[in-house]
C-alpha cells in the first residue's frame, strides 16, 4: 500500500472502510465494536488481515456480531483507507481484498465476548484445490498463457504489466494454483503479486517515485503514530551465483 494521500498537507488521519459481501457492503453498525484492524503485506507473502471485535448479547439474547450472519467463512472483504481531501470529500485507497478465512471467538466470564476475524487477500482462492495438469501436453505453451488462464479460472485479471516469462513449455503440474505460479515466477526470476483483482507476474519493479518520507516525532510535520524498525543479523547481506 502506498498512502501516497497519507503525505498531503491535509494531516487528518484516515478513515478504516470495510466492505463485506458480495454487495460490498460497509459494517457501518459494526464500527462502534470494532477494537482494532491490523493488516500485514509484503511482496513475498500474502496480505493478511485481522479484525477485533468486542460484543455483548441483544435484548432477545443473540449475540450482537458472531450472530449477524455478516462475517462468514468465505465472504468477500474489502479494507480501504479515506483520506480527507481538504474540500469535503475524501480519496480512498484500497489496502486489502480477498475473503474471511477464520472466525474465532472467546467468552471469559467477567467481560465482553471477544470475536476475531482473520483474512487473507485474494491469493488463499487459488490455495484451495491441488490440480494435476500437463501443461503444454497438445502444444507448447508458456508461462503468460499459463498466468492467464489460471488468473481467468479464479476470477482475477492479468495486470498490464505482467511479462511473458518463458516460452515453448511443456511442464506438469501437482500443486495448487497458487504454489505452481509462485514456483513459476522463482524459475523466471519474477515476483508474483495479486492485488485489487490482478495477478503482476514478472519483473520486480523499482522505477517507481518513492513515497514522501515517513516522519516519526518530526513536530507539526508528523505523519505516522507509530514505527517499529528490526535487524536480523543472520540474515545475508549479499547474494552471488555463477551464470
Amino acid at each position: 500500500m502506498s498512502l501516497i494521500s497519507l503525505f498531503t498537507e491535509n494531516d487528518a488521519p484516515a478513515e478504516c472502510r470495510i466492505k463485506v459481501g458480495s454487495q460490498q457492503s460497509e459494517i457501518s453498525d459494526f464500527y462502534p465494536l470494532l477494537q482494532q484492524v491490523k493488516v500485514e503485506s509484503s511482496r513475498q507473502e500474502a496480505t493478511t488481515a485481522t479484525l477485533i471485535f468486542n460484543t455483548g448479547r441483544d435484548t432477545d439474547g443473540s449475540w450482537e456480531v458472531q450472530d449477524a450472519g455478516i462475517f462468514l467463512p468465505w465472504e468477500p472483504i474489502v479494507i480501504e483507507a479515506a483520506f480527507s481531501n481538504g474540500t469535503g470529500g475524501d480519496n480512498s485507497e484500497e489496502v486489502m481484498r480477498g475473503f474471511i478465512r477464520e472466525i474465532s471467538v472467546d467468552y471469559p466470564s467477567d467481560e465482553d465476548a471477544v470475536v476475531t476475524v482473520m483474512c487473507q487477500d485474494e491469493s488463499i482462492a487459488l490455495d484451495r484445490e491441488h490440480v494435476a495438469k500437463a501443461w503444454g501436453a497438445d502444444a507448447p505453451t508458456t508461462d503468460a498463457a499459463i498466468v492467464t488462464e489460471i488468473a481467468s479460472d479464479n476470477g482475477l485479471s492479468v495486470h498490464s504489466d505482467s511479462q511473458n516469462g518463458k516460452q515453448s513449455l511443456v511442464i506438469n503440474q501437482d500443486s495448487t494454483d497458487i504454489v505452481f505460479l509462485k514456483d513459476r515466477a522463482k524459475a523466471n526470476g519474477y515476483e508474483l503479486i495479486i492485488r485489487e483483482g490482478q495477478i503482476y507476474f514478472g519483473p520486480m519493479r523499482i522505477e517507481m517515485e518513492p513515497q514522501a518520507t515517513i516522519m516519526v516525532y518530526a513536530g507539526d510535520e508528523t505523519n505516522c503514530s507509530n514505527f517499529s524498525s528490526n535487524v536480523d543479523s543472520h540474515t545475508p547481506d549479499m547474494v552471488a551465483f555463477d551464470v
